[in-house]
Parts: C-alpha cells; sequence; structure tokens
C-alpha cells in the first residue's frame, strides 16, 4: 500500500529550524542538496566576483551566491538556490523584506554542475527558471571547461574555454573569458 507523499511548502522551510545542508523545493518535493566540493565552490566564487564586481561598477543591481533561495513559483512551491544570481536593482524589494527567500525570480541564475549532478536535474532545474521568468541562465560545466547558455527567447548558446561569456541584455557590457573560471 502506498501512503501519501508530504506535499512541501517555502513556509515549512522557512519556519523550520538552521538545517545543516541546502535545500531546495520543486514542486513541493524537499530535495537535499550535498555540500559543493571545493572545484565548484571555487569556481561560484569566481562568477560570482566578476558578477560583484559588475554590479558594483553599473550600480543596475544586487548579486547573492550559493545558497540563497529563491521562491520562483507558488502553489506548488518551487524555491531553488542558484549558485550564483543577479537581480535588477529597479526589481528588489525594500531591504526590511531581504531577510527571507526572496519571492521572485532573479534575472540571471547561474548553475555549477557538479559530478553527481545528472543532466535531468540541471535541465529541469533550467526549465523551472525559465518558465519562471529568468532572463538567461548559465550553466557551466567543469570537467568539460564549458557553459551552456540559455536565454528567455529559448536560445542555447554551447561556450567552451577559449570564448567570453557575455551578459547579453541582462547585463550590459558585462563580458568575462571562460578560461578565468577555471583558473
Amino acid at each position: 500500500m502506498k501512503t501519501a507523499e508530504h506535499i512541501y511548502r517555502v513556509q515549512d522551510i522557512e519556519d523550520c529550524c538552521e538545517s545543516e545542508t541546502r535545500l531546495e523545493l520543486v514542486r513541493g518535493e524537499l530535495i537535499e542538496m550535498p555540500p559543493a566540493g571545493f572545484e565548484h565552490g571555487d569556481i561560484a566564487l569566481e562568477i560570482g566576483t566578476e558578477l560583484k564586481l559588475y554590479a558594483r561598477q553599473t550600480g543596475t543591481g544586487r548579486v547573492a551566491g550559493a545558497e540563497t533561495g529563491f521562491v520562483i513559483s507558488e502553489n506548488p512551491d518551487v524555491m531553488l538556490a542558484p549558485d550564483a544570481s543577479f537581480v535588477l536593482a529597479d526589481r528588489l524589494p525594500p531591504r526590511s523584506e531581504r531577510g527571507r527567500f526572496l519571492r521572485l525570480a532573479p534575472d540571471l541564475a547561474v548553475e555549477v554542475a557538479s559530478p553527481n549532478d545528472s543532466a535531468n536535474y540541471i535541465n529541469r532545474n533550467v526549465a523551472e527558471y525559465l518558465a519562471a521568468g529568468v532572463r538567461l541562465v548559465w550553466v557551466i560545466y567543469p570537467e568539460s571547461r564549458s557553459v551552456s547558455v540559455f536565454d528567455d527567447t529559448g536560445q542555447v548558446q554551447f561556450l567552451n574555454d577559449t570564448e567570453a561569456l557575455d551578459g547579453g541584455d541582462v547585463l550590459p557590457g558585462f563580458s568575462v573569458p571562460i578560461e578565468r573560471l577555471f583558473a
């Protein structure tokens, strides 16, 4: 006999005590994320640093690092935590509302693929981001030293470490050589 599965909501995560593991929520299913390996963390910090420098120079938005939850859909709830993200300044809620998960989709979501991430997991997250209104998604693949770029028009680009990653319409003027992410 199959028992009914519990459907989790963002409120369940917000109400519980601090968790030792990173959690994501996809359509009511709670997903525990193991801690990242060193290379994963190094690459996430590298791209986050490049984005932060851009945001400071331009004043166009704010950057968040790994483990920052975004509630991108409700009923059923979807809360994802990209490895880096960018939100345009005019879309940010007041500071008093930023202590918890933001209830909006970032303008840019960056995921660094871990060796144990399945293609289904990555593709599902990209699809969730785009369906929620994320304008640009970068998936960085350390093993192949490449980046897949997805935009809100349905275009996909596959870039290697001899090319540069640019911010398109979301981050005008942003550019970073992909090889720098793997240095």
